[in-house]
């Protein structure tokens, strides 16, 4: 999750308590600091993709109005962000490895089925 997200994630949080809350593009663009130049459209794709990310709940969304409501609580620490995308990563690896596994011992069984029966040919 970038700066811009947690920040507006913690905007909702403050405001929504454990309800909806209606906030503008405006209001959320408060918790930006002055030094970072973020344009509303930055902040529209911030909003969604924590939705997408089920952070926040979007009940409706009417021009620059949002009635959103905080879902899950924010990860405020960077090291907890972190631990959230090497848990990630690690989930894809270990699928990665379950699937080369899984071909490795079907070609080992082929292979072994194969020596076998040319073994048994040249007995016979």
């Amino acid at each position: 999750m970038n700066t811009l997200s947690l920040n507006i994630l913690n905007k909702i949080k403050e405001n929504s308590g454990s309800g909806y809350v209606v906030l503008s593009l405006d209001e959320l663009s408060e918790c930006i600091p002055a030094d970072e130049p973020v344009s509303f459209d930055d902040i529209s794709q911030a909003v969604t993709e924590l939705q997408e990310q089920k952070y926040i709940d979007i009940k409706y969304s009417r021009g620059d109005m949002y009635c959103v409501a905080a879902l899950k609580d924010c990860p405020l620490e960077e090291g907890e962000i972190l631990k959230d995308v090497v848990e990630s990563a690690n989930g894809a690896e270990n699928g990665k490895l379950y699937t080369i596994c899984a071909a490795l011992s079907f070609a080992g069984a082929f292979l072994g089925s194969f020596i076998v029966c040319i073994i048994f040919a040249a007995v016979s």
